[in-house]
């Protein structure tokens, strides 16, 4: 379900405001890190370019409750993932604490992977949802 013109300008600006809102608030909640406002500002803008070519893209899913399928998907995987992570880098490096040890687990992409996957494929996911359900109302009215 491909949305030309206005309603896709809308549905993406909706999109990425709840991005937006996304990245702010896991400024805030890991703010621990010191990552600075601008890096905040350039993970937003990375972001922000991937989404819309995710959301026009041809595999990018037609139905707003087929998208919320792919954000719980993505939570899955994440945790998944993670727990590989706590698993071999407890194996590697029994010295450090458990959360210590996955951010080190090794591997081609190792902790790095992880964090692709949850959270920074659920945000795209999670704008998209929004941006998803703004489409189908649209769709409904018309």
């Amino acid at each position: 379900m491909h949305h030309e013109g206005g309603a896709s300008i809308k549905a993406d600006l909706i999109g990425l405001a709840v991005l937006a809102g996304e990245v702010g608030l896991l400024g805030i909640v890991v703010s621990s890190l010191g990552i600075p406002f601008w890096g905040w500002i350039v993970a937003y803008a990375v972001l922000g370019i991937i989404a819309i070519g995710v959301w026009h893209g041809d595999r990018w899913p037609n139905k707003s409750r087929d998208v919320l399928l792919a954000v719980l998907g993505t939570f899955l995987l994440g945790g998944l993932f993670y727990a590989c992570d706590l698993i071999l880098g407890h194996l590697h490096h029994p010295d450090l604490s458990l959360v210590k040890a996955a951010e080190h687990s090794g591997g081609p992409l190792g902790f790095g992977l992880t964090l692709v996957v949850c959270p920074v494929t659920t945000l795209v996911m999670l704008a998209g949802y929004f941006r998803a359900v703004f489409l189908e109302e649209i769709a409904q009215k018309a």
